[in-house]
């Protein structure tokens, strides 16, 4: 098991007067492979101390010099052990940032050009990614959405979702807003009915932690900015006119997305926007009209394009960037920040970093690589964010097995990459994220032995669900190292075993009712059906993607990954590298092996363009 080493009369005094060549002058790191993986390894020693040896690696070489770009890639890829906040010197403003939602610098005059087939269900009920409750004023559905008129409320009742976590939350778990929100906004009777179906159906159904629902974040930016209220009527209504197909809703839809582009145009070019701490409502707006791209699969731009949610998400991190207060402060565990600036941080990361598995390899600039998301306290950074079902650092970590591969790719024969994955490895063995609701566990074995199971073999409780949406995470990360870093195969033992940790984890949670939500593993799901080649394991993926596809969990970017996912499967299986064999590999030093990863990306981007696992 990889181990970091650290002297602490050596670090508090690297800590107060830190120089570059630091590292190379004091014995202040000591990295060691482990015993059970095979790859090309390098030990990192002090003078005197001795190379660990085992049967599958070659260890044990000279010592070598430390150089410069060594240096700075320990520091990217393990920013834990460099605390430090941005440099001012390295902070860069974009003052005439591109809005993303243009076409050829034209506003979008038609987002929904028509209407679509209204939904069909056998029961009255949403109760997945959205929470409310279907009732139609007539069985022909006659009755219209009128501008400025308050029959909309005719159409469709909301209802508030109530999940009952003893001891833990209160009955109704969707945090609610001042009673005077949206008084501030000048909207009539309409947008006042779009805005409610917002902040119940869809903040009730995108987590099961209120404490840092991004949503109603993202909402108490609603009632003071324009911009982002558009964006959030335009997203609202989107969702709407799967239930409610009527003409003027969709005019009303269309008027709030052209008028939420035109803002942002006017906002982006605002220099307050790019100023440290500020430009909260300007990535609100990014984010809501990206998430609206994102769920709204059909309107997406066609696949040689860039599509527009991962145009407003670089926007966003360009912003966040820019602007993060991290710049006040000398070290990033004193940062003190806002929770529309945590959400807006941590959702933007989530659709920037869920796309990386899937895009080509690049290595980003250190500053670049979503620093912000190690900013405050130990116990901050661990917590599971409510937006994403994953805390900041390790979501940060996907950025660093991303930047890794990057380098690797770079430097196949270099000396620092693969102890640095491994010392990724030990973390992830041992990985513990809390929530408001727990305290969680270190393995995920422990978690599952924990877990008290129903009838039908599912967890019912809410710290439960979210405790396993968690534990996905890391066992996808550890995939997602195993495979694209280590180029081990998917038949690999390691591979297969943390699919099956990940599997048992999602055999427990449920696909529908209270407890399913936004919060659910999807991106999870996904890196699990690029590995799983065994019957019984895709049964489960199966399963999975059926209930939610179904229609009752509300539109979503799932059904079009589905029939990704069952198109991948089957190109990947008729690849020779794909078919399991007795000789997984651990015998060819990691220059040699074949990187299958990046073959299976290059299929992805040619058929499909880039993904939002989002």
């Amino acid at each position: 098991m990889a181990q970091w080493f650290l002297d602490d009369a050596e670090l508090d005094q690297w800590d107060q007067n830190f120089s570059e060549d630091a590292l190379a002058q004091t014995s202040l790191f000591s990295i060691t492979g482990e015993p059970g993986l095979s790859y090309e390894a390098i030990t990192i020693t002090n003078q005197g101390s001795q190379a660990h040896e085992d049967d599958h690696v070659t260890v044990g070489s000279p010592p070598f010099s430390v150089s410069d770009e060594h240096i700075e890639a320990i520091r990217e890829l393990s920013p834990e052990l460099f605390p430090q906040s941005p440099p001012i010197a390295t902070r860069q403003m974009f003052l005439a940032i591109d809005n993303p939602y243009l076409e050829n610098n034209a506003s979008i005059i038609e987002r929904h050009p028509r209407l679509r087939r209204p939904y069909r269900s056998n029961t009255t009920i949403v109760n997945g990614y959205l929470k409310f409750v279907i009732r139609s004023n007539g069985p022909d559905h006659s009755r219209d959405v009128t501008h400025g008129s308050a029959r909309l409320s005719n159409d469709m009742a909301i209802h508030h979702r109530s999940v009952h976590v003893p001891g833990s939350l209160p009955r109704n778990n969707v945090r609610w807003l001042p009673p005077n929100f949206g008084s501030y906004a000048n909207i009539d009777v309409t947008d006042r009915k779009i805005l409610e179906f917002y902040t119940t159906a869809i903040c009730g159904g995108r987590t099961l932690l209120p404490k840092t629902n991004p949503w109603i974040d993202m909402a108490s930016v609603v009632d003071g900015d324009e911009c982002a209220r558009h964006a959030a009527l335009a997203f609202s209504a989107g969702y709407m006119l799967d239930y409610v197909p009527r003409e003027k809703l969709r005019i009303r839809a269309n008027f709030h997305y052209k008028r939420a582009s035109e803002l942002l145009t006017l906002a982006l070019k605002d220099p307050m926007v790019h100023t440290i701490g500020k430009g909260d409502a300007v990535v609100t707006a990014l984010m809501l009209l990206l998430s609206d791209d994102i769920v709204q699969w059909e309107l997406r731009r066609s696949k040689d394009m860039k599509p527009r949610w991962r145009c407003g998400s670089k926007t966003a991190k360009a912003i966040l960037d820019a602007t993060d207060p991290g710049y006040r402060y000398w070290r990033p565990e004193n940062v003190q920040t806002t929770s529309i600036r945590r959400s807006n941080a941590n959702m933007c990361a989530y659709v920037e970093i869920c796309a990386l598995p899937v895009t080509e390899l690049r290595i980003m600039d250190f500053d670049k690589l979503y620093t912000w998301l190690l900013e405050g306290s130990e116990k901050e950074v661990r917590e599971i964010h409510g937006g994403t079902g994953v805390c900041p650092k390790l979501m940060h970590i996907y950025a660093q097995i991303t930047q890794l591969s990057a380098r690797i790719v770079k430097e196949p024969d270099s000396p620092i990459f693969p102890p640095a994955a491994n010392a990724i490895l030990s973390q992830l063995a041992n990985f513990r994220q809390t929530s408001e609701l727990s305290t969680g566990y270190e393995t995920t074995k422990e978690l599952l032995d924990a877990c008290v199971l129903d009838q039908d073999g599912m967890v019912q409780c809410a710290i439960k669900v979210t405790e396993l949406t968690a534990a996905t995470w890391v066992q996808a990360a550890e995939i997602y190292l195993y495979c694209r870093f280590y180029r081990l195969p998917r038949y690999h033992p390691k591979v297969i075993h943390s699919l099956s940790m990940l599997l048992q984890c999602v055999r427990r949670m449920p696909t529908k009712g209270e407890l399913f939500t936004a919060q659910s593993p999807f991106f999870c799901i996904f890196m699990a059906g690029l590995v799983a080649y065994r019957e019984e394991d895709r049964l489960i993926l199966d399963r999975w993607y059926d209930v939610v596809v179904s229609g009752g969990s509300g539109r979503s970017s799932v059904p079009p990954v589905w029939e990704i996912t069952k198109a991948f499967w089957r190109w990947i299986d008729l690849q020779p590298y794909a078919i399991p064999t007795d000789d997984v590999g651990d015998h060819l030093p990691l220059s040699k092996r074949r990187a299958w990863w990046e073959d299976m990306v290059r299929w992805f981007l040619e058929h499909y363009g880039e993904l939002s696992l989002a």
